[in-house]
């Protein structure tokens, strides 16, 4: 006998579930019987009908009817589209291309006007190398031609009061001996000088339109009475209109006028003018062979009338002045002064020892003219 295999503790047997649990056990000696299968029932009800099939194949066969009839009107074939494009009839949803090829004009066009800028580029570079050339040549030319020329002092005309103007003496056959040339240059005019009043207004005015700039000295000569080599006492004498005692004897050959580009101005009340004109001031140098007896002279002519006497070379108005004369000092040098009523109008006279080795009076218009004279010749 044939043990059937028990299942496992604690699973539950579900007979239905296996068709070999359900099979009739095996007879002993022979092959199992394999069991027969039942036939489904019948139903009773003969008059039962099932459905047609037709019925769905007519409503799948409406349907593909529709779908056929729509193709057919939005469907086209390559044959349509072939006679279409035969016979030159626009494709229905189809974008409209040439039925040409499309040909390279444009693009020739368009390398024809990159040929053409390229060629502008190259004439434009062309022509700024040349123009810098012609711009080198000329500077070079320039060049050349300031540096094989002298160069033209324009000299700005005097006036004018005399018709033997032309016929004077030049500077240099004046002061062809003059120490002071070396330091102060030969004089570019000639301003002719009598002892009278006249002749020392136009002299003076002569000076006042000399053409100088700020703080520069000029040196100018003059004639005396047709004498083309006057003394200094000559020209001192000239200019005071009187002979100072003591000063014959005492002054030597070598001298110089100068005229000084003023530019410290005060007003009436004594305050510094800012930015003031240029205005001219006179300069007389004469060469002191005796130093002490000159300047013992100029002491006596402080008390009598020395003012008076400079006063119109010098311009000054002698009765402007507050007090008299004063003592002062620059760069060492002991000098005397008296303002009219301030230092840019006044009588400022002093003997230096000047740098060439000779001692030298000097008489000035103002303070500032006196300094820049004595920096000249002491210093510089």
């Amino acid at each position: 006998m044939v043990d059937v295999p028990q299942p496992p503790v604690g699973l539950p047997t579900r007979q239905s579930d296996s068709p070999i649990l359900n099979a009739p056990a095996l007879s002993a000696g022979g092959p199992p019987s394999i069991p027969s299968v039942p036939k489904p029932p019948t139903p009773s009800d003969s008059n039962i009908s099932i459905p047609p099939t037709s019925i769905v194949s007519e409503e799948s066969q409406n349907v593909s009817t529709e779908k056929n009839v729509a193709y057919g009107t939005e469907l086209r074939t390559m044959q349509q589209d072939m006679a279409s494009i035969s016979t030159g009839s626009q494709i229905s949803g189809a974008p409209i291309f040439p039925s040409t090829p499309l040909s390279d004009v444009g693009l020739q066009k368009s390398d024809v006007e990159l040929q053409k800028l390229k060629t502008s580029h190259k004439l434009r570079n062309i022509l700024f190398i040349f123009g810098f050339l012609l711009l080198g040549v000329a500077i070079i030319l320039l060049l050349s031609s300031g540096n094989n020329s002298e160069p033209q002092i324009t000299k700005t005309p005097r006036p004018s009061t005399s018709t033997t103007q032309s016929s004077a003496p030049t500077p240099s056959t004046i002061l062809k001996t003059s120490a002071l040339a070396t330091i102060f240059g030969v004089p570019t005019d000639i301003y002719p000088l009598e002892n009278t009043a006249s002749a020392r207004a136009l002299f003076l005015s002569r000076v006042s339109a000399t053409q100088v700039l700020a703080r520069q000295l000029i040196s100018v000569g003059t004639t005396i009475g047709g004498n083309t080599s006057p003394s200094a006492h000559d020209i001192l004498v000239a200019l005071a209109g009187e002979d100072p005692s003591g000063t014959t004897s005492s002054i030597g050959d070598d001298w110089a006028l100068l005229v000084y580009g003023q530019t410290e101005q005060f007003d009436g009340t004594g305050m510094l003018i800012a930015n003031a004109p240029t205005s001219r001031r006179l300069i007389f140098i004469a060469e002191a062979k005796d130093s002490i007896a000159l300047k013992d002279a100029f002491r006596s002519w402080e008390s009598s009338s020395l003012t008076t006497a400079l006063s119109a070379p010098f311009s000054f108005n002698p009765t402007l002045a507050t007090k008299g004369f004063g003592d002062g000092s620059y760069l060492q040098q002991s000098l005397r002064y008296i303002n009219f009523p301030y230092p840019d109008r006044s009588v400022d006279y002093v003997i230096v020892s000047a740098k060439n080795g000779k001692s030298y009076l000097i008489i000035a218009g103002s303070r500032e003219s006196m300094f820049a004279v004595i920096r000249w010749m002491v210093v510089q």
